[in-house]
């Protein structure tokens, strides 16, 4: 098996164990990389998916405790998503 097809199982593991999807995952990760979290909006750009869909992943996130939303000051429609101490932990 190679270490990419290695690396696909740990993290399907990982986030079964977790209940999160692939996906969920993957948004976790980008969102870690992010110093003080990251917009919808840059979320969506760097998954190379739809703000609908980001904004449906990430109220799953929200539910499951893994991300919090901040209204943007200055933009009310513009929401910044951050890891939850428990996020931090994925």
């Amino acid at each position: 098996m190679g270490e990419r097809s290695v690396q696909h199982v740990r993290l399907f593991c990982e986030s079964k164990r977790l209940n999160i999807s692939i996906n969920e995952m993957h948004m976790i990760e980008l969102i870690a990389k992010g110093k003080i979290g990251m917009t919808v909006s840059e979320i969506a750009q760097q998954l190379k998916v739809t703000k609908p869909s980001v904004t449906v992943a990430v109220n799953k996130l929200v539910q499951k405790g893994y991300c919090e939303k901040q209204r943007l000051p200055g933009d009310g429609r513009a929401v910044q998503v951050m890891l939850t101490p428990e996020g931090k932990k994925v």
